[in-house]
């Protein structure tokens, strides 16, 4: 898989989001790459594209875990944001590791935003590229 150059990808600004069960929290870094407040929606579709544009608006990147948000990235294409998927496993170990298991989810959420910060860390994201478009043309021959 191709990866932008390093100066394209800290371009935009990253943007930790989490989805949890019944509700998104994100939370985007600023120029200086600190953590801003974290932005909660609903976990409705309505919630979802407002809090995506709003990110969009604001020059984000995502970074996801996909088991936890596949709707959300699906949505995220849509709106033409650039998705960056953190492995599951790699995300969980780090989370236990460190007790952020026991904090709040936006402090998680910073975790992915911070993770393409850390070069050690970045070799480990995967850009998510929207789907194909389905061909509905039968051939002609």
């Amino acid at each position: 898989m191709k990866r932008a150059p390093q100066s394209a990808r800290q371009a935009a600004r990253p943007c930790g989001l989490w989805a949890a069960k019944n509700r998104l929290i994100a939370v985007p870094l600023d120029q200086d790459g600190m953590a801003c407040r974290p932005i909660t929606a609903q976990r409705t579709p309505q919630a979802c594209a407002c809090l995506l544009e709003y990110l969009k608006a604001a020059g984000c990147d995502i970074v996801v875990v996909t088991d936890h948000a596949a709707d959300v990235v699906e949505k995220a294409h849509l709106t033409n944001l650039s998705v960056y998927i953190a492995p599951h496993a790699l995300v969980e170990a780090i989370r236990n590791a460190s007790g952020l298991r026991s904090r709040p989810l936006s402090h998680s959420a910073a975790l992915l935003a911070r993770w393409p910060l850390h070069p050690a860390l970045a070799v480990h994201l995967r850009q998510s590229f929207p789907p194909r478009p389905k061909l509905n043309q039968l051939p002609l021959f």
